[in-house]
């Protein structure tokens, strides 16, 4: 009996022994499949799908709602965190060093202390050979906290004290010089930024960037933009090609719930296959054979209402089954 297995991203149907799709009708042409080989420092095809689908899942599992955070701040529809952790001096360790010693530490205070359950975190190089990380998650955590604890966690390799020990002998025209290399003008917000680290002897550097999402319509392709990308340019030469060079073991993980999720997979049966009919004739569909399966990428919500709720139902009853917590009430696509 043939197979399929769902995602948030798409359909795969299985073909039997003979490789024909039976009552669909589709019978693959014979191919050689691309070689997945890569190098340690790039995302294999294969490892870039997994990270999409992994993205999918955790955007699909996250209801949208309106949470109020500490301080007064209110955000409507929120659904997703996507921040970006960097470094604010130039790079002192190993990628591997400050992977084990500060983002696990982070990671780690973020589960402990704010029930952080799933989560998604990639690495890449920033074009001075620094590595900084992508991270999303389905829990609303104020940017000022996300930051603390962050610059706590590269503390221990002495980050920030190296960034207070340059700032603490700026001058205010040194700092503005400084920060309009990076693209900031208005002479207004340097003055406060500037006062704002003298106020805090420059122990509070501005090592995080949150992403605003209020207004992206499909943010898991959004995200995948970002993450599902080799961690630098590879034909770059000097310091960051060594840099890039020094980057192995794992370029992006997720928390076990996401790992535990990946497909959930059904018996074909002839309901089954009317709703593959439908997606197959849908506009927004895209459909691939391959010499195993036939896949079926689609846009949920495109889909009719009765299609879209029983994908709905086999994606949840996957996700309840393996025990995943849903930060929120179900949600819809």
């Amino acid at each position: 009996m043939k197979r399929i297995s769902v995602n948030p991203r798409r359909i795969a149907v299985y073909f039997e022994q003979d490789r024909s799709f039976g009552d669909c009708g589709v019978t693959p042409s014979p191919r050689i499949m691309p070689s997945n080989k890569r190098k340690s420092n790039e995302l294999s095809k294969k490892s870039k799908n997994r990270l999409r689908d992994t993205l999918s899942w955790l955007v699909q599992c996250s209801a949208k709602r309106n949470v109020k955070l500490a301080g007064g701040i209110s955000i409507s529809n929120f659904q997703i965190s996507f921040v970006t952790l960097t470094l604010p001096v130039k790079q002192m360790h190993s990628h591997k060093e400050i992977k084990s010693r500060c983002l696990n530490l982070f990671l780690q205070n973020f589960r402990n202390k704010f029930g952080v359950k799933n989560y998604i975190w990639k690495a890449e190089l920033q074009k001075n050979g620094n590595i900084h990380f992508h991270l999303s998650f389905d829990k609303p955590i104020h940017y000022m906290v996300i930051r603390k604890y962050w610059n706590n966690a590269i503390e221990k390799l002495g980050y920030v004290s190296a960034y207070a020990s340059v700032m603490s002998e700026l001058t205010f025209e040194q700092y503005c010089y400084w920060q309009k290399q990076s693209g900031e003008k208005n002479l207004a917000k340097l003055k406060g930024r500037f006062n704002y680290g003298k106020s805090t002897n420059w122990s509070s550097p501005n090592t995080t960037d949150i992403k605003n999402v209020k207004n992206i319509k499909n943010w898991a392709s959004y995200m995948a933009k970002y993450m599902a990308k080799d961690p630098a340019d590879k034909n770059k030469s000097g310091p960051i090609a060594d840099a890039l060079a020094e980057l192995t073991g794992r370029l992006w993980f997720c928390s076990e719930s996401l790992s535990r999720l990946k497909n959930a997979k059904y018996d074909f049966t002839f309901d089954l296959y009317s709703v593959i009919g439908v997606i197959k004739r849908s506009r927004n569909c895209l459909s691939v054979v391959t010499d195993w399966c036939h896949l079926l990428f689609f846009d949920a919500k495109k889909l009719p209402f009765k299609v879209r709720e029983l994908i709905r139902y086999w994606l949840f009853d996957h996700a309840l089954k393996t025990g995943y917590e849903f930060p929120a009430s179900f949600p819809k696509f």
